[in-house]
């Protein structure tokens, strides 16, 4: 490094209260928009600077710095090849499976430009997750056929409320040791979790639903809001993990006697243990198929999709490609190794380790 330390210093600090000031406002922006159902606003233009991506190039190369520049270097990096002018025309078309290729092919030319081998090498840097990976192994209390026997049970569950979701969220920040007072939980069209700052304001919106699919959701989303509650700005990939490990809490069923208080846990364990399968087996076919089509965008990709997903014993078609690979591009196998961190984390968690010491432990 030739940079004076110092300078990058003072000029990193510069630059990252201008990143907390505008993401913080675009996250905020985005819960407002995501509560009526509405799409996100633009990402703030900071993050695709060139002259931002050198800076923090450089301060990740200086020790005091790197924790604090490596999240924001993440975020600079799918940013710049989403503002590529070829990207944001390629988006811009009709969603459609002969719009995907270009989309994928223009993407890895912006990757390139950037300099790296193409846009899946750039997103594993990216998400903090390799190119390739494993998906996590099921152990299925009482084999298959358990799983044919509650597929159809009857579960009854409390519904989704705010009030209640807090609750839990509390349970758990109580067994993590983080603090949950930023939290806060609403009601709106979909799941998704907005870290407005890190450890202070962190919102989380639940769809609602007494279902064992609408718990697995909501959980999910308390994951990222108790990562996003202890301050820390974790990979894409550990951010998943944690995501992962509070969602299957359903599967066990003291932790489901104990964070809903339903007569009959065990049921709720086992069809948490049959959702956790179709998702782990949904995590490979979406991961597997995301490498294939940056390492060749050319050809019938919809064919592709079709054979892939028949291999896997899906049997719906898609008329259109699903929307991540439009919209969170390169996020499959930040997902997949989620399924594997999530088991790490896991182990870290029962040896008695909070959740930033645990999210600390994967990270490494």
């Amino acid at each position: 490094m030739t940079a004076d330390p110092f300078a990058v210093e003072l000029a990193f600090e510069r630059l990252a209260a201008e990143l907390e000031t505008e993401t913080a406002e675009h996250v905020a922006g985005w819960w407002r928009q995501a509560r009526a159902g509405g799409p996100p606003p633009p990402s703030p233009a900071s993050l695709a600077r060139a002259s931002a991506r050198r800076l923090l190039d450089e301060a990740r190369q200086v020790p005091a710095l790197t924790a604090r520049a490596t999240p924001w270097w993440r975020a600079c990096l799918v940013a710049a090849v989403e503002a590529d002018p070829r990207v944001s025309s390629a988006r811009a078309q009709p969603w459609s499976w002969s719009a995907l290729g270009p989309l994928a092919a223009a993407r890895n030319r912006a990757a390139r430009a950037l300099g790296y081998d193409g846009f899946i090498a750039l997103a594993a840097d990216a998400n903090g997750a390799a190119a390739a990976g494993g998906a996590g192994r099921d152990v299925l209390d009482g084999g298959p056929d358990a799983l044919a026997a509650t597929s159809a049970a009857d579960i009854s569950l409390p519904a989704v409320t705010p009030g209640d979701l807090l609750a839990v969220a509390g349970r758990l920040a109580s067994r993590l040791r983080v603090d949950p007072a930023g939290l806060r939980v609403d009601l709106g069209p979909d799941h998704r979790t907005f870290v407005v700052t890190p450890g202070r304001d962190v919102r989380i919106l639940v769809s609602g639903d007494r279902t064992v699919s609408a718990w697995l959701r909501a959980l999910h989303e308390v994951g990222h809001g108790l990562a996003g509650a202890t301050g820390a700005r974790p990979s894409r990939a550990v951010d998943e993990a944690v995501a992962t490990w509070a969602s299957d809490r359903l599967t066990v069923a003291a932790d489901v006697r104990e964070l809903l208080s339903v007569p009959r846990p065990e049921a709720v364990a086992a069809a948490a243990l049959e959702a956790r399968h179709r998702r782990r087996r949904a995590a490979a076919v979406l991961a597997d198929f995301e490498l294939d089509l940056y390492r060749d965008s050319s050809g019938d990709l919809d064919a592709r999709w079709q054979a892939a997903t028949a291999a896997a014993g899906w049997t719906r078609a898609a008329a259109v490609p699903p929307p991540a690979f439009r919209d969170d591009p390169g996020a499959q196998p930040a997902y997949r190794a989620a399924e594997d961190l999530s088991g790490r984390l896991d182990a870290a968690i029962a040896a008695g380790a909070s959740l930033i010491d645990a999210i600390a432990a994967v990270s490494a």
